[in-house]
């Protein structure tokens, strides 16, 4: 799929994404994959935070990047954020003849200078809204944090919010947000990089990264903290081993450090199911090699019930893999159960993935046309390449009433 032929002459785009990689964020890991695809088509580049002592530019791919530098330090009334917010503002300002629409990850604060620009100089802003509930930034989620009512003003004032799933779009119609100001475009995936391996490729990656050859092997990708629910896949795991002794598991992230009392409790897990030989955390891993980790796996197991539109179930899918996920939104929005993957309700010790690993293994022909089915769905719908179109298309909407309103 291409988007070649898709120019926007008169657009440049500024794309602020707090958190982008090497930093570990899904949200900064989609934003990177989409400036990539968008880069052919219009002018671009990428201001995120880091925690060095000055500020950096460098590239990936050929998508320039500004590092602001941040604390990683926590601040009485949030003055780290503050003092953030103001540095973003002075560094747009020298950059404003240099972009005609700010694109940004999120309605976090950075959202105050942002508009305090676009009415100074004349910018149009898209924000992309990625989770609902409580650890989101949805707009109900806005107005409960600090300088929520702020936050949630400079929202409306958008000229885009992009929703990667349609209960945050419902929950943007509910607070406010007018309609035509909302697209609903998901995140993507480059499905030319994540696609299924034939057994002799996988065998040679699994014998590259010290992986047990013949094993079924299941993963999850993704940092391992509460809200993941990592502990439940831990412990559907162990119970699944206990009628299939070949299964091995796979936690492609990092620990969430900040809980010490849970990354204890899921070592205690390990230790009372006695499955240290059947488990690896790999820790932090640069995006090409998590996708290898990926592709030598068989199934993915993802009990989170608080996601956005996660990529990593857009990359198992992509790769072939059979998935095991929670029966919640926008999970549920994505795979239809039984034909392109697996729900599990409810989502605790006692769901259903421990059988449903089992039947993975008596039915094989009934899996092998789930998992091509993931395929196909997720390159007809979800390749990068159409999500930037869609994105492109925003940008001329917004481009088309800049010069409207400048031939007035």
């Amino acid at each position: 799929m291409s988007i070649a032929g898709t120019k926007i002459k008169s657009a440049s785009i500024c794309l602020i994404s707090r958190r982008f990689p090497p930093q570990y964020s899904g949200a900064g890991q989609q934003a990177l994959t989409l400036a990539r695809q968008l880069i052919k088509q219009v002018p671009l580049f990428v201001v995120c935070e880091h925690t060095n002592k000055r500020n950096q530019v460098d590239h990936i791919d050929g998508v320039p990047i500004y590092r602001l530098k941040s604390s990683n330090k926590s601040y009485p009334f949030g003055l780290e954020k503050i003092f953030f917010a103001i540095r973003l503002l002075f560094f747009l300002i020298s950059k404003r003849h240099e972009f005609t629409i700010i694109h940004c990850i999120g309605s976090s604060f950075i959202l105050i200078p942002v508009m305090i620009i676009a009415k100074l100089f004349n910018k149009k802003v898209c924000v992309k809204l990625t989770l609902a509930g409580l650890q989101g930034d949805s707009p109900d989620a806005l107005r409960k944090k600090k300088f929520g009512k702020i936050k949630y003003l400079a929202l409306l004032k958008a000229d885009a919010v992009i929703c990667v799933s349609r209960q945050l779009y419902s929950i943007c119609t509910e607070n406010g947000i007018a309609h035509d100001k909302l697209f609903l475009i998901p995140n993507g995936v480059d499905t030319e990089y994540f696609k299924p391996l034939d057994k002799n490729k996988k065998h040679w990656i699994r014998k590259q990264l010290e992986l047990p050859i013949d094993a079924n092997i299941i993963c999850f990708t993704g940092i391992a903290d509460r809200r993941k629910r990592i502990d439940i896949a831990i412990s559907s795991v162990a119970k699944a081993l206990k009628e299939i002794s070949d299964l091995y598991f796979l936690i492609i992230g990092p620990r969430d450090e900040k809980d010490k009392d849970f990354t204890d409790s899921l070592d205690n897990i390990i230790r009372e199911a006695g499955i240290s030989d059947k488990i690896r955390f790999t820790g932090y891993q640069p995006f090409e090699k998590a996708g290898q980790y990926m592709q030598a796996s068989d199934i993915f197991l993802f009990p989170s019930q608080k996601e956005g539109l996660p990529n990593a179930l857009l990359e198992a899918m992509a790769c072939g893999l059979c998935c095991i996920v929670a029966d919640a939104p926008p999970m549920n929005q994505l795979i239809d159960n039984q034909k392109d993957g697996f729900l599990i309700k409810p989502v605790g010790v006692n769901n259903d993935s421990p059988q449903i690993i089992q039947l993975y293994m008596k039915q094989k022909e009934l899996i092998k046309t789930i998992q091509t089915n993931a395929r196909q769905k997720i390159v007809k719908v979800y390749d990068i390449s159409g999500i930037a179109m869609q994105y492109v298309s925003v940008y001329e909407k917004i481009t088309f009433s800049i010069t409207c309103k400048d031939s007035h």
